[in-house]
């Protein structure tokens, strides 16, 4: 039996029927009906509601302002120092003076030995798409900067923006793509031994400094006595990544069980101050060609990892923003024992320098908190080696923009790096259409708008089924409130009128709701391709700077509860289509509670203001674009909705029926009567008949 015959489900609220008031008993009627607000507190409570809340907003943003802003700390008033006893003075015994000590020699620190490499910085190596630069310090990279012209920096120098540099030190002394610990372990004397020999300071040797690769190498010795050699090679790559290959040899005179711990990317440059879309990500091959990726969020990481990934199969691992991504990808998923997400406090942010030196970040009490970025460490699963053998481990770094098009050429699951959100196959098809526009109008803001467009075209049958379903049950209100009357608190006979109403006038309970639903995945693949577009960033539209971020007019001189500092335009653009929208479109009441509904979604725009308000403007145009395109469809199909009447299934088929009967008499007769003209050619015809005969008879 379908759920809406339940009668128990089904059957309107006899308050109503008692109050005389006609209510639609359908799933969605019935929800609003039972979940909204003022069934639970009348009007006068709801609105000491809404003051009180008004008045705690208003409280919050003032001890926001006054409170909790920095300012200089006020030095208390120092106590004067209490007064000194007296003190009696008495002659005291001659000092015996002690014999001199034995001059003790100074510590002479340890002389460097003399084969020992200078530090050297900026070694440069330059492919296709990237330039890094490195210091022999570790053999680590300082910086990585993209030369693709497509994806620039997030901020501008002297009005323009420079390419993008994507990993450089962003805490002191803390660089990415360096071998940070050594684990050494043997058996001396029937006893097992593990010593840790830190390397991310160990001066490298440059052998070749470029410019085809990068060959570094340093010897290593434990307080033990046992001796490493380390030997890396870096060589550039045309796409977006380069090579290393990781050599560590045994160059002591015992067996060593061996394994590193290799620090990936130590953050990444991120497009905005909010750390929501920073983080990290582990890359796991479940099976070959099906991967899963494990993702932590930069505001959870601690700077020693207690939770790390010991997934088997680790193919990649590394940090992401929101259109980024910098990872390291291993050629042997087999030598990864476990990967560690930590923490990187970027020091600009801290300190408010560099691109964060404004006032709006010198205003900050938490910045410590905003700075948290993400990195990763891979520990190696440990390997024994005989006196004099070698251990090679290679492995890529990518810098790669999270387009569908580059991440596919590396076949290793990174597709699922882009965040379109759990309908990412509609998503990418939704993308699919903004790129066509755009190859047609090279502007991703008209784009939007054009594709925003198409979509509620195709989208129309089901509004307008939607609509003219809602318009019916709308005139059905009367009936169904004497239907109330008749049955009072019986309620299942009450269910079985209503649902004999609705099939005798072809009224379905469901069908103002299921089109609705319909559109819901169409809706939320949009916001995802919208959300997750690389193509959006730093693409502007009229007073746009960037679609791929609000689109802020100016900062405000203090701070807005749930708001920020920030005014942006487009969400209060939408906030007003939204109440026109509402005011111009809505059916008139039939009821005090619909009333009373209506009322209450008056406040929907505002939560909306509150919800979109950060969200990219290219969303909000979106969404703008649509919400103003729905209040001309709606108006449009309104005046369809006013003209119906409501007439049972069969008068309807029947007037259909002797409307098409009508119609082929009338063609019917028309066939048989003829008109002059043709009766004028029948004529001629005649004429033409009688002389040819008159010939032949000649």
């Amino acid at each position: 039996m379908p759920f809406w015959r339940n009668a128990s489900w089904k059957a309107a609220d006899p308050e109503d029927a008692r109050r005389g008031e006609s209510s639609v008993a359908d799933p969605c009627s019935l929800i609003a009906r039972h979940f909204h607000p003022t069934r639970f507190m009348d009007k006068k409570t709801f609105a000491q509601f809404l003051l009180i809340s008004a008045l705690v907003l208003i409280v919050w943003w003032g001890l926001n302002l006054l409170v909790l802003s920095p300012r200089e700390p006020v030095r208390p008033d120092e106590p004067e120092p209490p007064a000194p006893p007296e003190v009696v003075e008495e002659p005291l015994p001659e000092p015996v003076e002690p014999p001199e000590p034995e001059p003790t020699p100074e510590p002479v620190p340890p002389e460097p030995p003399e084969d020992m490499p200078e530090p050297v910085e900026d070694l440069e190596l330059v492919s296709g798409m990237l330039r890094t630069r490195w210091t022999n310090v570790g053999a680590a990279l300082q910086s990585l900067t993209l030369l693709d012209n497509r994806y620039r920096a997030p901020y501008k120098v002297d009005d323009e923006r420079p390419p993008l540099t994507l990993l450089r030190e962003f805490q002191e002394d803390i660089h990415s793509d360096t071998l940070t610990t050594i684990t050494l372990s043997g058996r001396r004397e029937g006893r097992t031994w593990t010593m840790d020999v830190p390397t991310d300071q160990v001066v490298y040797e440059v052998v070749e400094p470029g410019p085809d690769r990068l060959v570094f190498q340093a010897p290593v010795t434990d307080p033990e006595g046992h001796r490493l050699l380390l030997r890396k090679t870096v060589t550039p790559a045309e796409d977006y990544h380069y090579e290393v290959r990781m050599e560590v040899q045994n160059a002591s005179e015992e067996p060593l069980e061996v394994s590193f711990a290799l620090r990936g990317p130590a953050g990444i440059e991120r497009e905005t101050l909010e750390t929501r879309h920073l983080g990290t990500r582990v890359g796991v091959e479940e099976r070959p060609g099906r991967f899963d990726i494990a993702d932590r969020s930069a505001g959870n990481l601690a700077t020693v990892d207690d939770d790390p990934n010991m997934s088997t199969n680790i193919r990649w691992a590394g940090s992401v923003n929101h259109y980024f991504a910098a990872l390291v990808l291993m050629d042997d998923r087999g030598w990864v024992d476990r990967v560690e997400s930590r923490a990187v406090i970027e020091d600009d942010i801290v300190h408010a320098r560099g691109r964060w030196d404004t006032p709006r970040i010198r205003r900050m009490t938490d910045r410590r908190e905003t700075a948290r970025n993400g990195m990763v460490v891979i520990h190696m699963v440990p390997e024994e080696l005989g006196p004099g053998e070698s251990l090679v481990r290679s492995y890529s770094v990518l810098a790669v923009p999270k387009e569908d098009r580059i991440l596919d050429a590396y076949s290793v699951g990174l597709k699922d790096l882009v965040e379109f959100g759990f309908l990412a196959s509609l998503s990418r098809l939704a993308l699919v259409l903004l790129n066509g526009v755009h190859r047609l109008i090279p502007n991703y803001g008209l784009a939007i708008i054009i594709m925003t467009a198409v979509i509620r075209l195709m989208l129309h049958p089901l509004t307008r089924r939607s609509q003219l379903s809602f318009a019916k049950m709308q005139k059905l209100q009367p009936k169904i409130a004497e239907l109330q009357k008749q049955f009072g608190n019986d309620k299942e006979k009450l269910a079985q009128a209503q649902m004999e109403l609705w099939r005798k006038y072809g009224v379905s309970p469901l069908g103002g709701c299921l089109p609705m639903l319909l559109q819901m995945p169409v809706l939320f693949a949009l916001f995802g391709t919208l959300r997750a577009a690389i193509q959006l960033r730093h693409a502007g539209f009229l007073w746009i700077a960037d679609l791929s971020q609000p689109d802020t007019l100016f900062h405000l001189p203090f701070n807005i509860p749930l708001l920020g500092d920030q005014f942006n335009l487009l969400p209060i653009f939408m906030a007003v289509t939204m109440m026109l929208n509402q005011k111009y479109m809505s059916p008139p009441a039939a009821t005090e509670q619909a009333a009373q509904q209506q009322k209450l979604m008056k406040w929907f725009p505002l939560f909306f203001v509150f919800l979109l308000y950060s969200f990219p403007s290219g969303l909000n145009l979106y969404l703008t674009c649509s919400t103003g395109i729905g209040l001309l469809e709606r108006w449009l199909i309104q005046r369809k909705a006013d003209e119906i009447e409501l007439t049972p299934v069969g008068a309807e088929e029947g007037k259909k029926k002797r409307r098409s009967e009508t119609l082929a008499a009338r063609q019917k007769s028309s066939q048989k009567k003829k008109g002059w003209l043709e009766k004028l050619h029948d004529l001629a015809q005649q004429q033409n008949q009688i002389k040819k005969e008159r010939k032949r008879k000649e």
